[in-house]
Order: structure tokens, then sequence, then C-alpha cells
């Protein structure tokens, strides 16, 4: 009896757990040819699938798929790795897009709808993106 009401008092936690906590984002796994690497995160990191449905939370190491989306919460951050070496250092209520490879510049890496990016490289380089308001 006591082993069932244990195996019983599990199963309902995890029930309960998945209700409460969003799943992990599975982006990236079933992309060719990923636009950036999640490379670190801190707080809440979500991030979406080019199909749009919903946020889900991020992992380390996430693959982010040319199309998807990656936005950080109240005191959240993220680094991440670009196809060409670029670090992307995001910092809190920041949302970006990855634009499609069909999109209409081929060498646009990246889209930021809102927040802040912080751009490093240890070599020169090229790196377009579309942002409201750019400070260099």
């Amino acid at each position: 009896m006591g082993r069932c009401r244990r195996a019983w008092g599990t199963a309902l936690g995890l029930v309960l757990l998945s209700l409460i906590h969003p799943p992990l984002s599975r982006a990236g796994e079933d992309c060719a040819q990923w636009a950036a690497r999640l490379v670190s995160l801190q707080g809440r990191v979500e991030q979406r699938d080019s199909d749009g449905v919903g946020w889900a939370l991020s992992r380390p190491d996430a693959r982010l798929c040319p199309g998807d989306s990656l936005r950080t919460g109240e005191h959240s951050r993220a680094s991440i790795l670009l196809q060409n070496e670029t670090i992307v250092r995001i910092d809190q209520r920041t949302t970006i897009v990855f634009p499609e490879s069909e999109a209409q510049d081929q060498n646009l890496l990246l889209r930021i709808l809102r927040g802040i990016g912080y751009f490093f490289s240890r070599t020169p380089k090229s790196l377009e993106f579309n942002a409201p308001f750019v400070n260099a």
C-alpha cells in the first residue's frame, strides 16, 4: 500500500509540474542549417519556432533555425553564437528574430524587435541586422 501511494504521488506531481511549467523548446533540432546556438542563459529565456505557435523555455546549447524567435524576460540574459562566429549578448526584455533564408536580403542575420544586444567578434567581419534604433 505504501509503494502504491508513493507512485501515485510521484505521478500526480509530474502531471502538476507539466501543467504549470511550460515545455522546453525543440527548436533547431530539425533544421539543416541553424542560424544561432544558445551559449548561455540566465533567468527566463524563451524561443518560438518559425511556425509561431507559442513560446517555450529555452535550454542551454539550443539551436535556433531561420525564422525562429528568442526573447528574454525581466532580469534575464542570454548569449548566442551566430553562424559567422559572432557572439551576441542579449539583455533583459529583448526579442530578436532570425530571418528566413528566403528573406529579401540574404545577408541579414537577425532582426531586433525590441531590447538591447551587444555584438562581439574576434575577427573583423560584416554583420547586418535590422533594429528600430542603433547606438554603435
